[in-house]
């Protein structure tokens, strides 16, 4: 039977991740640290959901987990209805540090994942044309990435992973190295891609303006050991005015859960 439930006005069905009982322990010589303890919740196919919480509390250890780059110490994560035990081409990681090729143009970064998923050269001219165009970037086509300021590397990473078919799309504060008005203009661009695309998204930021602006529901971590203190429905509609009293009333309440 599906799950079917409605966010932010947008109509979500089917459980696309589930994560049960996660927790995570690092071993550091005789000590252990435990970063994330009993974590469960579900997302749902097409959502675009935002965690948040304070600096070191596992949310970059929870994204890693969920794309199969590093094992639980306990619990589960399930793909649609698989268990999660290695990285999946399905999934895509964008972690906080972009990794270009230094080599290669912004073009050919972006039309690397394309050509190795065997797409035809018009469908990878269309993409990346289109992925360019949408991030800004289409007169930087052909520079490389030591000739570009750090804002514009992290949008080509994102356009790379967004150009391949990856249904789950994983974003490390993705935008924290760009400036205020530049970063209001790149959410508006990846909300429109998750629109378009029709992907999954789970994107942790530290940023909660950029959280309610950007979210279907937003998690609330503790601090560590991370555990869910509340997940919050955006039921706000599209485009979002950040000056209104109900934008503002959702910012408080996970700003009073975060203290």
């Amino acid at each position: 039977m599906k799950n079917i439930n409605s966010i932010g006005g947008i109509l979500i069905s089917n459980i696309k991740l589930k994560v049960t009982n996660l927790s995570k322990t690092f071993d550091n010589n005789e000590e252990k640290l435990c970063v994330l303890n009993n974590i469960s919740f579900d997302v749902f196919e097409n959502e675009f959901l935002t965690i948040v919480g304070p600096s070191g509390c596992g949310k970059t250890t929870l994204l890693r987990i969920i794309s199969g780059l590093l094992k639980p110490s306990s619990g589960k994560i399930f793909f649609d209805g698989q268990i999660i035990t290695k990285a999946s081409s399905l999934i895509g990681y964008v972690p906080q540090e972009y990794s270009l090729f230094p080599w290669k143009s912004l073009k050919n970064n972006i039309k690397f994942g394309l050509k190795i998923k065997n797409y035809k050269p018009d469908e990878i001219e269309n993409k990346i044309n289109s992925l360019l165009d949408m991030m800004n970037l289409s007169k930087f086509k052909d520079y490389y990435p030591k000739d570009i300021s750090g804002g514009m590397r992290q949008k080509v990473a994102i356009a790379r992973s967004l150009a391949i078919d990856q249904k789950l799309i994983l974003l490390d504060e993705p935008l924290r190295s760009i400036d205020a008005q530049n970063r209001n203009k790149l959410q508006d661009d990846i909300i429109n891609i998750w629109k378009m695309s029709k992907r999954t998204i789970i994107f942790v930021t530290h940023n909660i303006d950029e959280a309610v602006y950007i979210s279907d529901r937003i998690i609330v971590l503790s601090s560590l050991p991370g555990t869910i203190k509340k997940i919050i429905d955006i039921n706000l509609d599209r485009p979002r005015d950040r000056t209104n009293q109900a934008f503002n009333s959702v910012r408080r309440e996970i700003l009073e859960e975060l203290d």
